[in-house]
């Protein structure tokens, strides 16, 4: 069995749930496996998540990088989201994928 396999078995095991730092590393060992970079864009976290897929040992195989944008003109000028969108509040499944996906072109990942 993999390593990608051992780390995706871990994290569907209902009995024990993985630390941050486990789950960090499942995703890391996936997208090795996978052959996919990633890039985040947080807000709320202020950065937590980059940290933790920075903390894990060969992210630098798959971890493009991260943007915190925490202000919605940050959100407009780095991650180019249009102000219609965040003029109605920025916690929304929307802005959420917009940021996800603007951020994958920014930085040139795939997810």
């Amino acid at each position: 069995m993999s390593d990608a396999q051992l780390a995706l078995d871990a994290l569907t095991d209902p009995e024990l749930p993985p630390t941050e730092w486990e789950f960090a590393r499942a995703v890391v060992l996936v997208a090795k496996y996978a052959k996919v970079s990633i890039a985040t864009a947080e807000s709320l976290t202020g950065g937590l998540l980059s940290s933790l897929l920075t903390s894990v040992p060969g992210s630098s195989e798959v971890f493009q990088g991260g943007v915190v944008a925490y202000s919605n003109s940050a959100k407009q000028q780095v991650l180019k989201l249009d102000a219609t969108l965040i003029a109605s509040g920025v916690i929304t499944t929307e802005v959420a994928l917009a940021m996800a996906t603007n951020v994958s072109e920014v930085l040139g990942s795939n997810i």
